[in-house]
């Protein structure tokens, strides 16, 4: 073996247990590779807690797969994976909170917002455009409000406006 040759003496790297993606729409972005093995009879939720990841998750919507296979949450305290497994933990944009939001009202303001530069565009650009893109925006917003409304939620009736205990 020559000494020499520096690429010799290093190991090849270790192949990482789990790939950590914390943003849910660039799932590239402040991408982690932990290389920690599993204890012997180790779940993953105990994995999980004792690598940090359990608490940096927080209330955010993770998706977890088991060498490619989606493994539910419920699941993750009684599931001991096998040497070799390759665990996947993504973050996944998830809303509404069961709120019955109107995703119509979405799209529609969508619209109205690739809509406004030609708006603009129309009034000449520079500040006048740049006012009756503003404008639009916001007439189209209240439009929007207007044709479809964001949900009403329940208030308690003895909890008005004005008024205190």
């Amino acid at each position: 073996m020559d000494l020499s040759d520096s690429r010799a003496l290093v190991a090849p790297p270790a192949r990482p247990v789990l790939s950590f993606s914390p943003h849910p729409i660039l799932l590239a972005q402040d991408r982690e590779l932990v290389y920690e093995p599993f204890l012997p009879n180790e779940t993953l939720a105990v994995y999980l807690a004792r690598v940090g990841l359990l608490d940096r998750m927080g209330n955010q919507y993770f998706v977890l797969t088991l060498d490619g296979r989606r493994l539910p949450r419920t699941l993750w305290a009684n599931c001991r994976p096998k040497p070799g497994a390759l665990v996947n933990l993504y973050a996944v944009v998830r809303g509404g909170d069961d709120q019955k939001k109107n995703p119509l009202a979405t799209v529609a303001m969508i619209a109205v917002s690739v809509f406004a530069p030609q708006v603009g565009a129309y009034f000449g650009g520079g500040f006048v455009g740049g006012l009756a893109q503003a404008g639009f925006i916001l007439a189209g917003g209240m439009v929007v409000n207007q044709l479809l409304p964001p949900p009403m939620h329940l208030q308690r009736s003895d909890h008005s406006l004005g008024q205190t205990s």
